[in-house]
């Protein structure tokens, strides 16, 4: 998930950045971008899912918004410096739970109409 291409060799870089691999909000970042892959598949589906007589552009904007403010979240949690390890996976923790709330609630709701 993290991959650095550097112009020069120096063997001082490759051992900082391997210092800087293991830390923890490092990891906590990508497990993240795992889980929000997984959640956006179950967010794709009921998202995209349109009539034969209904554009499929209209459902396009709404999608884009949700994705968006889904990274956007993630992304502000993670650049709060002042919240501990601990706290950074909690608040990431619940946006997951959020949106796969809402993933599974846009699911069963367009299955409901069918």
């Amino acid at each position: 998930m993290k991959f650095k291409v550097d112009l020069e060799s120096n063997n001082n870089l490759k051992n900082k950045e391997e210092a800087n691999s293991l830390e923890p909000s490092n990891t906590t970042w990508l497990l993240s971008l795992c889980v929000m892959t997984i959640i956006s598949v179950f967010l794709a589906v009921p998202l995209s899912s349109a009539s034969p007589r209904e554009g499929r552009y209209k459902r396009v904007l709404p999608a884009l918004l949700l994705f968006s403010l889904y990274l956007g979240l993630l992304i502000a949690s993670r650049g709060v410096s002042d919240l501990s390890t601990l706290n950074q996976i909690t608040s990431m923790a619940f946006i997951h739970f959020a949106f796969l709330i809402i993933a599974f609630y846009l699911y069963f709701r367009t299955d409901q109409r069918a």
